[in-house]
C-alpha cells in the first residue's frame, strides 16, 4: 500500500505530469485491448476482488496529502460558477485545465479506447430516463473501477475529488472557509463506483440528467474529463450545467484535458456536437462514493453483466442444433430470388426475400445486439466504408448455426456451384442518421474470387432511407449501378470487388441501421488465410514476440504467404495455427497488465 507521507507529491510534479509508471500502465492496457476473451480474465486475476471491502483500494489522504491536492487544485482551477436557485443549495461547479498532463491524457485515451467493451442504449424524448443514466448518449463503455482506482490517473482524479468535497480552504470553492490542517479522521474515502466512457456524436438526443435522491443524499462527487486532443468552437460539445428548476447556470467548453467537478443536485446536459463535426466527442464520466458496499456492488454487477455477453458468445448462435442444421442445408434459395443485377465488369448483385423465418430473425438480432464485440473508430480515412461501429463475432461459433447453412446455399446458388465457401468476417455494422459512410471494395487482393452477404435487421420502411448503393468506381467521377432497399429480413449478396457504401437512414429514423455481414472466400484455406492476415495485421505494431513471430516489423501478407507455404494451405493445420498464435497473443497480454498493474500498487 502507498505510504502516507506526501504521496500526492511523488506521483505528480508541479507541472501536472503524469508518471512514468501511468504512462507504462496504459500502454500495457492498450495492448490488452487487442484480444477477444482475455481481458476480464486478466483483470481479474491481476488482484483479488476481496479488495473492495478494504481501504487498499484507491489512495487514503493524510492532512498533509490534502494540503498538496488542494495546493494543485487551486493551480489548475480555471473558474467556478455556482447554482443560484435554492433548490440547489449553492452548490459549486469546477472547471480546471492542465491538471493533468497531456501525454498522459493521450495514452489513457488510448487506454479506454483499446480495454472497453461498448454497449448502445437508446433514449427518447418523451420526458423519461428508459435505461440507467438518462443523460441520452448513446454509447458508452462502464470501466472496471478496481483497476482504475489503482492507476496514478484514477488516484489524482481521487484526489480531486476528495480536494472537492473538502474545498480549498476558502469559501466560493465548497467546504472549509481556511486552510488549517484537518484531522486525517475528517478527510472522507472517496471511491468511483462508476467510470464511463461516452461518445457523444452529432444528432444525438441527449437530455438533462439530474442524481438520484440516494446519490444526492450521500453527497457524491460528478466529475467529467474531456478527452478530444483537437477541438475548435464551432464544434459545439459544451457540456451545460442546470439548477434544480432546470434553468443554466454555467457550462464548459470542450477543451483537451478539462476537468468539470460538480455535485449531482444539479443536472448536466452533453451538448452534441455540430453537424459539420463528423467524429464523436469523447468524455469519461466518474461518479464518487464514499459508500463501499455501492462501489462493490457496481462492480460486481459490471463483471455480471460483461460475463453474461461472455457466456452467450461461448453458447454460440442460435438455432445450431441438428435438426436445424439439416434443416438449413435443404432451403430451396432460388425460390427466394427476388432480383439481379450485373456491374458493368460482369460482376452480379442478387437480393433475397424471406430466407429467414420472423423467429429467426428477431433470434439472430437479438444476438447480434447482446453478444458482439462492438469496434469504435471514428479516424479519418477515405479508403475505409467510415463505418464507425461495428460488431464482430467469431467464425468458430457462426459456422456452428443454421444462418450458415442457409448463407452458404446461397453462395452455391449465386456462383452456380463452384467454390467451397468459407466464411472469413461475420459483424454487424451499426449505422445512425448522422453517420457519414464512403464508397469501398471489400476484397484485398483484387484476384480473389469473394462474396458479401447482408442481411437487414432493422424494421425500416421506404421512406427511411438506408440503402445499400453499388457504384461503377470509387472515384468522383462514379456512377451509381443499383440501390437495394433494406427491407426487414431481406438479404443481398454480391461480389466483394462490386464498389458499393452503406446509406445511412432518414434523420426522422432515430434507431440504427443494423445490417449483418458475411464475407466469404471461395475455399476454407483461403478463409482462414484472411482470418490471419487481419489478426495480424491488428497486432502489427506490437512487440514481435506478443505476436509469436520472430521478425519486428512484422509483414502480414509475408507472414501469411509462409504460413500457408508451410502447411500446403491444409485448413486444419490452418486452423491449429491459428488458434495457437491467438494463445500466445493472450497469455502476453495477461502477463503484461498483471505485472504493470502489481508496480503500479506497490509504486
Amino acid at each position: 500500500m502507498y505510504e502516507q507521507t506526501n504521496r500526492f507529491a511523488t506521483m505528480r510534479s508541479s507541472q501536472g505530469r503524469f508518471s512514468r509508471l501511468a504512462l507504462r500502465v496504459a500502454i500495457g492496457l492498450l495492448v490488452l485491448g487487442h484480444g477477444r476473451n482475455d481481458a476480464e480474465s486478466a483483470e481479474s486475476s491481476a488482484f483479488g476482488f476481496q479488495a473492495f471491502s478494504s481501504r487498499d483500494y484507491g489512495l487514503e489522504l493524510d492532512s498533509e496529502a490534502l494540503q498538496d491536492a488542494r495546493d494543485s487544485a487551486r493551480e489548475a482551477l480555471k473558474r467556478t460558477f455556482t447554482a443560484g436557485a435554492p433548490s440547489a443549495g449553492g452548490e459549486h461547479v469546477w472547471v480546471l485545465d492542465d491538471y493533468l498532463s497531456e501525454e498522459g491524457l493521450e495514452t489513457a485515451r488510448s487506454y479506454l479506447m483499446g480495454t472497453t467493451w461498448w454497449g448502445f442504449k437508446l433514449t427518447g424524448r418523451d420526458g423519461k430516463d428508459q435505461e440507467a443514466g438518462g443523460d441520452g448518449v448513446p454509447w458508452g463503455a462502464r470501466i472496471n473501477t478496481e483497476d482504475f482506482s489503482r492507476l496514478a490517473t484514477g488516484r489524482e482524479l481521487q484526489m480531486l475529488a476528495t480536494t472537492y468535497r473538502m474545498g480549498l480552504g476558502d469559501s466560493s470553492t465548497n467546504g472549509n472557509d481556511d486552510d488549517d490542517v484537518v484531522d486525517a479522521d475528517d478527510i472522507p474515502y472517496l471511491l468511483p463506483y462508476e467510470v464511463t466512457y461516452k461518445v457523444v456524436r452529432r444528432g444525438d438526443l441527449t437530455s438533462i440528467h439530474y442524481g438520484s435522491p440516494e446519490e444526492i443524499a450521500e453527497n457524491e462527487v460528478w466529475m467529467m474529463l474531456f478527452l478530444n486532443d483537437e477541438w475548435r468552437a464551432n464544434n459545439y460539445g459544451d457540456v451545460i450545467i442546470y439548477d434544480g428548476d432546470k434553468e443554466i447556470i454555467g457550462g464548459a467548453s470542450n477543451l483537451f484535458a478539462r476537468l468539470l467537478v460538480w455535485k449531482p443536485s444539479l443536472g448536466y446536459l452533453c451538448r452534441p456536437p455540430s453537424i459539420g463535426y463528423s467524429q464523436g466527442e469523447n468524455i469519461l464520466m466518474v461518479k464518487w462514493t464514499t459508500n463501499t458496499s455501492k462501489c462493490l456492488q457496481h462492480e460486481k454487477q459490471r463483471r455480471a453483466d460483461r460475463a453474461e455477453i461472455e457466456s452467450g458468445i461461448m453458447e454460440g448462435f442460435p438455432f445450431r442444433s441438428a435438426s436445424d442444421l439439416q434443416v438449413g442445408a435443404e432451403v430451396d434459395v432460388g425460390k427466394h430470388e427476388v432480383l439481379r443485377r450485373l456491374a458493368p465488369t460482369g460482376k452480379r448483385i442478387v437480393a433475397f426475400d424471406d430466407l429467414f423465418t420472423d423467429e429467426e430473425l428477431l433470434a439472430l438480432r437479438s444476438y447480434v445486439m447482446s453478444h458482439g464485440k462492438v469496434f469504435y473508430d471514428d479516424s479519418i480515412d477515405a479508403y475505409s466504408d467510415n463505418v464507425q461501429w461495428i460488431s464482430g463475432f467469431e467464425v468458430h461459433y457462426f459456422v456452428q448455426s443454421k444462418f450458415w447453412k442457409i448463407i452458404k446455399n446461397v453462395a452455391a446458388h449465386v456462383s452456380d456451384g463452384a467454390g467451397d465457401w468459407y466464411p472469413y468476417d461475420i459483424s454487424c455494422n451499426i449505422i445512425r442518421s448522422y453517420d457519414h459512410t464512403r464508397i469501398h471494395g471489400d476484397v484485398r487482393n483484387e484476384r480473389d474470387d469473394e462474396w458479401t452477404f447482408l442481411l437487414y435487421l432493422s424494421p425500416m420502411d421506404e421512406n427511411d432511407f438506408g440503402e445499400t448503393a453499388f457504384f461503377t468506381s470509387k472515384t468522383d467521377k462514379t456512377e451509381t449501378v443499383y440501390q437495394v432497399r433494406p427491407r426487414y429480413g431481406r438479404s443481398v449478396i454480391f461480389e466483394g470487388l462490386i464498389p458499393h457504401a452503406a446509406r445511412p437512414p432518414s434523420p426522422k429514423f432515430k434507431g440504427p441501421r443494423y445490417s449483418f455481414a458475411v464475407k466469404m472466400a471461395k475455399t476454407p484455406s483461403r478463409a482462414v488465410q484472411n482470418i490471419f492476415y487481419e489478426k495480424v495485421s491488428q497486432g502489427a505494431g506490437q512487440r514481435s514476440e506478443a505476436l509469436g513471430l520472430d521478425e519486428d516489423p512484422v509483414d502480414p501478407e509475408a507472414f501469411v504467404q509462409r504460413l500457408t507455404k508451410k502447411y500446403s494451405g491444409e485448413v486444419g493445420a490452418l486452423n491449429r495455427s491459428l488458434f495457437k498464435f491467438e494463445e500466445n497473443v493472450r497469455k502476453w497480454r495477461q502477463t503484461i497488465i498483471k505485472n504493470l498493474m502489481q508496480q503500479s500498487t506497490e509504486a
